[in-house]
């Protein structure tokens, strides 16, 4: 009986450690953007929880374009 109850703990245990490793992982391109003060960080932030229900296929994009951006630089364009 107690290795019943046991089993059900690690099983909650790693669901909630899977769960929230996936949304943490989800929020790292977020992380990026607000430390180089990106001027589209809440997009990106919005698109990363989007990406969860697309299977996950925009999320590296979403690194790239929070990677893309620099403060003393901008996003890289050659000025007109």
């Amino acid at each position: 009986m107690f290795l019943d109850y046991f089993a059900l703990g690690v099983l909650i245990f790693v669901f909630l450690v899977i769960f929230y490793g996936i949304i943490i992982l989800h929020d790292i391109p977020y992380l990026i953007a607000k430390k180089r003060n990106h001027p589209h960080a809440d997009a990106i932030h919005v698109a990363g929880w989007v990406s969860l229900f697309t299977l996950h296929v925009i999320w590296p994009f979403l690194w790239i374009w929070a990677t893309l951006y620099r403060p003393e630089r901008g996003m890289g364009y050659a000025k007109p």
